[in-house]
């Protein structure tokens, strides 16, 4: 069964969506972490001018996703993201002998944190939250990194979040 929607993290774990959206020449990201009753405790959201391809953007999303993590000092972490092509290289690191399979295995040796995370897809209805900040950023030209604080324009999916 497809999760249909952003489910809490168990107790002692911080949940991280991350996303990443290509626009003409720019890359809107969005990392939320968010703890077992969907407060948020760490998020980054920004552009970039650059051209790339999706799968390379969802990669320096999750090497932000890193960072954001490591900001909160635990390593009961859950890395999310609907980008199948992505969690399926985590997930196979071990003998993807590509260039961005190479570059995966080079962030597990030099991370701590990601010794003990665990990883998963979900479907982009639970991943709605950082595409809508990924979205964001492009239109507004915007980069920000905060905790517990987060602008309005994110509350909304947040709250319905966190109460279901």
């Amino acid at each position: 069964m497809v999760q249909k929607k952003w489910e809490k993290p168990p107790i002692v774990k911080v949940k991280v969506n991350f996303d990443a959206v290509i626009s003409k020449e720019k890359i809107g990201f969005g990392v939320l972490a968010r703890d077992n009753e969907g407060f948020v405790v760490g998020r980054s959201y920004g552009f970039r001018v650059e051209k790339m391809q999706v799968e390379w953007a969802e990669l320096h999303m999750f090497e932000d996703s890193i960072k954001v993590a490591s900001s909160m000092h635990t390593t009961n972490i859950i890395f999310e993201t609907d980008c199948t092509s992505l969690a399926n290289r985590i997930r196979n690191r071990g003998v993807d002998i590509t260039i961005m399979g190479q570059r995966i295995n080079e962030l597990f040796k030099s991370k701590d944190i990601l010794k003990k995370a665990e990883f998963g897809w979900v479907n982009r209805n639970c991943n709605k939250a950082t595409n809508f900040m990924s979205k964001v950023d492009i239109t507004n030209n915007c980069n920000l990194n905060f905790g517990m604080d987060y602008p309005l324009t994110v509350h909304d999916f947040v709250i319905v979040d966190a109460i279901n």
